[in-house]
């Protein structure tokens, strides 16, 4: 049986690669226990996108919510967006 996941994502003004279409993008991913989801908060709490600048709101949603809201297609999506994040990262990086 798969650990259970929860997605950190993070909202920004403007829309950013790998969002979904509420604009929402998973900066990562994490175990769905309350130690690692604390620690993502707090270590996204002061993110800054190199395109989009600072978010306006974080969540945390679990792999199940996001399966709900969009399907497989949305998991996928999520999943990608922590790639599309980190890419962007690199290059300023």
């Amino acid at each position: 049986m798969a650990a259970e996941v929860d997605h950190a994502q993070l909202l920004f003004d403007d829309r950013v690669a790998g969002g979904n279409d509420a604009g929402w993008v998973s900066v990562a991913l994490v175990a769905s226990t309350p130690a690692p989801v604390e620690r993502a908060l707090r270590t996204y709490a002061d993110f800054e996108h190199p395109r989009a600048g600072r978010p306006i709101a974080a969540r945390m949603v679990s792999e199940a919510e996001v399966r709900r809201e969009g399907g497989e297609r949305a998991v996928r999506r999520a999943t990608a967006g922590v790639t599309a994040v980190a890419l962007e990262l690199s290059r300023v990086a």
